[in-house]
């Protein structure tokens, strides 16, 4: 029994290593930012409305492994970001790279909570990064997805 259990020990971390992010006995991260492949859905320069916005939608995996077993969950996140905010413009790969370290630190933070249904983690991840992306790039924002058309990843 004991030897059953080293081996669904070792299995759960290859993998959690596999999967990318975990958190448990090895936390790991690493969504690409070439995940995050962004759309522009309002010019920049139309003045009747707030001009030079892009999106994306990633559907990312949370995965962990618990003494019951694995968790998985999935979140769609859709990611907006300012062309140009007051710090000035936001190029395609800051808004990648920034997404990318959020999404990291969020899934962090959602997955070692303590039991959380589906929703609710979904819900904590995507407010996570929201408040680390908006730190980095003003005016972002991370919701659940909100258009039709835009670029859809999925992670892992």
């Amino acid at each position: 029994m004991v030897a059953l259990i080293q081996i669904l020990a070792r299995l759960a971390a290859l993998a959690c290593t596999l999967a990318l992010v975990c958190v448990g006995p090895g936390t790991f991260g690493g969504i690409p930012p070439e995940m995050f492949v962004f759309k522009n859905v309002v010019p920049l320069g139309n003045m009747t409305t707030p001009d030079g916005w892009r999106a994306t939608q990633v559907i990312i995996s949370l995965n962990r492994m618990t003494q019951a077993g694995p968790i998985s969950v999935v979140c769609r996140i859709e990611v907006g970001v300012p062309e140009i905010n007051y710090r000035g413009s936001v190029t395609d790969r800051m808004a990648q790279v920034a997404a990318a370290a959020a999404s990291d630190e969020a899934a962090r933070v959602a997955l070692s909570s303590p039991s959380l249904f589906s929703a609710e983690m979904c819900n904590l991840f995507r407010r996570e990064m929201e408040l680390r992306l908006s730190n980095a790039i003003p005016g972002a924002t991370v919701t659940d997805f909100l258009r039709d058309g835009l670029p859809r990843a999925t992670f892992p």
